[in-house]
């Protein structure tokens, strides 16, 4: 049975979801925790015609509408895994509001109409909501221009309306044929760096290198910062400050092979900086709201990966099953 969702804008705007889960119980406000705020039920809703931002309710039942702007959000009672969503919605003028996945990811519903250049946050868009960089952030620095480097900036631009890339490289030729290769790409200023004088614009910092020793000092970073370090993936490599690393909120993809593999925890520890265990913890226990995540606009955040198979293989099943629906790629036989 089709699940219809209505809710209402978060500035007294009206919004109409159609939402389909691949489960078959419809939810109605009896599956969902206390409190429900304004919300009730009704069989559809449609545009007031007099008045381009507001919705009207139609009697009946199967349809959640909150139409007093913003209320509480919904939870449901039951804890659910992996969903698949089909969305269909109806908005009126200037209206934005979320729907809001399993706690943690957010389709963005946003009134975009005629917007040319539209950003993660526009009509449509899905990003994570419980994040580590501020929502604000603009301005990215990257380390090192290799294809890590060119996937980080493509990465990033997905989540954050960033407006500006400071690029830093030892190897000049490497840092320009970045530059040149995202040209065509990016509508955004990108500066090759000669040295760190601005690195303390950037709100987003990566670091994709090869380094030994750390690549910029605690004191170059600036207040509310959040940096994605894939460096350092061996003993003898180095990205980070260790004074950084003690004092910054550092989150990992995998405790164990970041505490016993990169250098960036090895020398630290070896140096008396950090203690054995410096991390909050796995960015799996923050994806499931065991662990906290940002908690002011000044802290420093960090999450430092070493590379763990089980995400590559989760990526590359999700890219083949969206081969399967849209009909790209190439068939190949292995084994007779």
């Amino acid at each position: 049975m089709v699940k219809k969702v209505i809710l209402s804008g978060l500035v007294l705007l009206g919004l109409a979801l159609n939402i389909v889960w691949s489960q078959s119980k419809f939810l109605g406000l009896e599956d969902f925790k206390e409190p429900l705020g304004d919300w009730f039920e009704a069989g559809n809703a449609k545009l007031n015609p007099d008045d381009e931002k507001k919705l009207t309710a139609i009697d009946g039942n199967g349809v959640l509408i909150s139409e007093h702007g913003k209320t509480v959000n919904l939870v449901t009672k039951q804890n659910h895994g992996d969903i698949k969503v089909e969305l269909d919605f109806m908005i009126s003028k200037k209206s934005n509001s979320g729907v809001y996945l399993q706690g943690r990811y957010e389709i963005q519903i946003y009134d975009s109409w005629g917007k040319e250049n539209p950003v993660s946050w526009d009509c449509g868009g899905i990003y994570e909501r419980y994040d580590f960089a501020r929502k604000n952030a603009q301005t990215l620095a990257l380390f090192g221009c290799g294809a890590q480097g060119i996937t980080q900036i493509e990465a990033i631009m997905c989540e954050r309306d960033i407006k500006k890339v400071l690029v830093f490289d030892k190897n000049r030729n490497h840092a320009f044929r970045l530059l040149e290769e995202m040209e065509g790409k990016l509508n955004m200023e990108m500066v090759f760096c000669k040295d760190k004088s601005i690195l303390n614009e950037a709100d987003i910092i990566c670091t994709a290198t090869n380094a030994t020793a750390p690549l910029f000092k605690i004191e170059e970073v600036k207040k509310g910062a959040h940096i994605n370090a894939i460096g350092s993936f061996q003993p003898h490599m180095q990205e980070l400050d260790p004074y950084l690393i003690r004092d910054a909120k550092v989150y990992v993809d995998l405790a164990e092979a970041c505490l016993n593999e990169s250098g960036d925890f090895i020398k630290a520890r070896e140096a008396g900086i950090i203690n054995d265990n410096p991390i909050v913890g796995e960015i799996g226990d923050y994806c499931l709201n065991k662990i906290p995540g940002r908690e002011s606009e000044d802290e420093i955040t960090i999450f430092k990966s070493v590379g763990v198979a089980i995400q590559d293989y989760a990526v590359a099943i999700d890219i083949y099953n969206f081969s399967l629906i849209k009909g790209f790629g190439q068939e190949i036989n292995l084994f007779e």
